[in-house]
């Protein structure tokens, strides 16, 4: 299995799993089958938007050495969940804004990264903590030499919930990429994203 079928395959795998309780405790279940969550444990199932702010940081690696990303991204996503008691699981297509830096005295400007992601997550009262992994891409030109990249996305996050449609979070995301492209001359690169996120969920 290629590398970007295997990482395809775990957002699948996250986005379709049916978990019962993770306390071992059966769901309570309503007419027709349909789980009720117990009374303290917010709903965070179905559709929710967002915005992000925060810093890009990570590495930038050659042949020879590393060097250090030091810059702000924003960031936009949409997002699917479903809920069984503490267990939420679903996923999220989320874009941000690329490095726009200058290492070592070259140029680094990225196009903005696109990340689609399966995440897993547990709820407990108003807030949720959860892990994320999938596929993302981006082009950076680095020195006058551009290219495409892509690889993987993960990283870990929280919410908690402000009311019923806004929750609040921080998520970090780790991504590491490479190309194929000959302009890219064995340059890898491995951006870690630190986000504020607001949340509508609808």
């Amino acid at each position: 299995m290629s590398h970007k079928s295997a990482v395809l395959a775990a957002i699948i795998a996250l986005s379709g799993l049916n978990p019962a309780y993770a306390d071992g405790m059966d769901p309570v279940v309503a007419e027709r089958g349909v789980p009720v969550l117990p009374p303290d444990i917010a709903d965070w199932s179905g559709f929710y938007v967002g915005l992000g702010y925060g810093s890009l940081g990570g590495k930038i690696a050659d042949a020879i050495r590393d060097f250090d990303l030091d810059d702000t991204t924003s960031a936009a996503f949409i997002g699917y969940s479903r809920q069984s008691g503490h267990v939420v699981y679903g996923v999220e297509l989320a874009y941000s804004k690329g490095a726009d830096d200058t290492i070592n005295g070259r140029e680094v400007r990225g196009d903005g990264m696109v990340a689609l992601t399966g995440r897993l997550g547990y709820a407990w009262k108003k807030s949720i903590v959860y892990a994320r992994i999938g596929y993302a891409i981006s082009s950076y030109e680095i020195g006058g030499a551009k290219a495409d990249y892509d690889g993987v996305a993960y990283g870990i996050g929280f919410d908690h919930r402000l009311n019923d449609r806004l929750s609040v979070g921080l998520a970090v995301t780790n991504f590491d990429l490479s190309s194929a492209d000959s302009a890219a001359q064995g340059i890898d690169i491995k951006p870690q994203q630190l986000d504020l996120r607001l949340n509508l969920r609808f």
